[in-house]
């Protein structure tokens, strides 16, 4: 009895590899198409017990990781990546396009879901660009435009808008020093979408006012670079009357030379994007006359978010603005300067 069973299932075993046979060019290729899907399939449709960004893998390329400002931001990204179960990777790009462009490369060769990208400057962003997107991999720009002949070959930006910033600013100082008088600017990184935009916007803010610009200063968002920087301007101008710097970093570095000159009552400063205890303790003793928010913690979260949504497949808008409220020693201390909502 066994062995009739045993012939049977050899026979069966027979014709069925005979079938198969017949169009097995055409199986595999059904087979290759079909694991593809449903790998694809397995990516795209997580359990209902998982988080959606359980087992993501994102690259944050950062040309700025050792400003002050992305202190806050990548803390707040790296807590929010915890909490999501994403694996975070950040790269120092040393505000170097030539090394950030080698990072992409890196990171294209590994098995990452989506890139974030603080780009160093415009111009030197483009290879960058086309390197991840001609990988097919989402790609969110963070903090800082990348340069217009690519910006759509991009998924999406979180960043603020540096010339109504600017803006903003430049129409306080003109509120805080209404008899006006010489000002210089200390500015970021040369060729950054802030440092250009940032001085524009300022300039249309004074427009009309006693306030004149007598020099621009490029100080790579650097307190020391600042603080050196207002020395020269000191010297240079006797009568200087107001300070404006694009972060408050390097407003902070402003405020210890104009106090080393003993000019605080002749040298009012402006800073730009309240985002940490200095800053409010700087308002509240009248050394930094006023700033505006740029909220370091809301990018950082909003980028790792938007580029979650890509990967699942999600509509995203073009642009998440970050919020830019005027701060002055009046409303410091009802202000977050972390997550503004």
């Amino acid at each position: 009895m066994k062995k009739k069973i045993l012939g049977v299932v050899l026979s069966i075993a027979m014709v069925a590899s005979m079938l198969a046979g017949c169009g097995s060019g055409e199986t595999k290729e059904k087979d290759t198409e079909k694991k593809t899907e449903d790998t694809k399939a397995a990516k795209d449709d997580k359990s209902e017990g998982e988080t959606k960004s359980g087992g993501y893998k994102i690259a944050y390329l950062n040309a700025l990781v050792s400003v002050p400002y992305f202190g806050y931001l990548d803390s707040a990204i790296e807590e929010h990546a915890k909490e999501l179960g994403v694996e975070l990777q950040i790269l120092d790009g040393k505000t170097d396009n030539q090394v950030m462009y080698d990072q992409a490369l890196s990171i294209i060769d590994q098995d990452f879901d989506a890139v974030i990208l603080t780009p160093s400057d415009m111009a030197g962003s483009v290879s960058i660009v086309e390197a991840i997107h001609d990988a097919g991999l989402p790609l969110i720009v963070c903090n800082s435009r990348v340069d217009a002949s690519v910006e759509e070959l991009t998924d999406s930006l979180v960043c603020c808008d540096p010339s109504y910033e600017g803006e903003v600013v430049g129409k306080l100082a003109v509120e805080q020093l209404p008899k006006g008088g010489k000002c210089v600017t200390l500015e970021g990184v040369a060729g950054q979408e802030a440092q250009i935009y940032r001085t524009e916007g300022f300039k249309k803010g004074i427009e009309g006012s006693k306030i004149e610009i007598v020099q621009q200063n490029i100080c790579d968002w650097d307190k020391a670079k600042a603080m050196s920087a207002t020395d020269d301007m000191i010297a240079a101008y006797p009568d200087l009357a107001m300070i404006f710097a694009q972060d408050d970093s390097m407003a902070l570095g402003a405020i210890e030379a104009v106090k080393a000159a003993g000019k605080e009552d002749q040298i009012k400063v402006m800073g730009l994007g309240y985002m940490g205890d200095e800053s409010k303790e700087a308002l509240l003793d009248g050394s930094l006359l006023g700033t505006c928010t740029q909220s370091p913690s809301w990018e950082g979260v909003t980028a790792l978010d938007v580029a979650i949504d890509v990967i699942e497949g999600k509509e995203v808008e073009t642009w998440y603005k970050t919020e830019c409220l005027a701060v002055t020693k009046e409303n410091c201390e009802s202000i977050d300067h972390g997550y503004n909502e």
